[in-house]
């Protein structure tokens, strides 16, 4: 089995406008078919200082997750990105798969490091997603910075 990745590091900023302009930059790079990995935050921004969230425009970080979806029908890429998201009245820290011939899905982060636990809600799921890439099947787990030192939550 063979999948074409790029992982994609950039100066994450607070500016979700240039974030998502450094996004394309690295999509740029990529071929048909291929799986783009960014950090988290890669989009909204992110950083220890948890006050940033206030500063977050719903309507300009919508509008481009939008656009990365959009994105990846374009370019027929695979897209996994991080972004602190709000839904359901709540802040999460997720990674968000968009794909041009699979099921998009979210990854809100379930172990929280101990300065998000008082701003961010935890996720409930430990999903294991089926994806298809050049044809080929495959699982998908995602865990988010600090999570690599819960190994159980994929020892299933």
């Amino acid at each position: 089995m063979k999948v074409s990745i790029i992982i994609g590091q950039f100066p994450i900023t607070f500016n979700i406008e240039e974030n998502l302009n450094k996004i394309k930059q690295i999509l740029d790079k990529a071929n048909e078919d291929d799986l783009i990995i960014l950090p988290e935050g890669a989009l909204s921004g992110y950083d220890d200082d948890i006050f940033f969230l206030k500063y977050i425009d719903l309507q300009t970080l919508n509008y481009a997750m939008d656009q990365l979806k959009s994105e990846a029908i374009t370019r027929k890429v695979h897209i996994i990105f991080g972004s602190c998201i709000y839904q359901y009245s709540s802040w999460f820290n997720a990674a968000i798969f968009y794909s041009y011939n699979n099921d998009d899905f979210i990854y809100k982060k379930v172990n929280l490091a101990t300065h998000e636990r008082n701003v961010f809600k935890a996720g409930d799921e430990l999903p294991v997603f089926d994806i298809i890439i050049s044809n080929q099947h495959l699982k998908l787990g995602i865990q988010l910075c600090r999570e690599i030192r819960y190994p159980e939550q994929w020892r299933a």
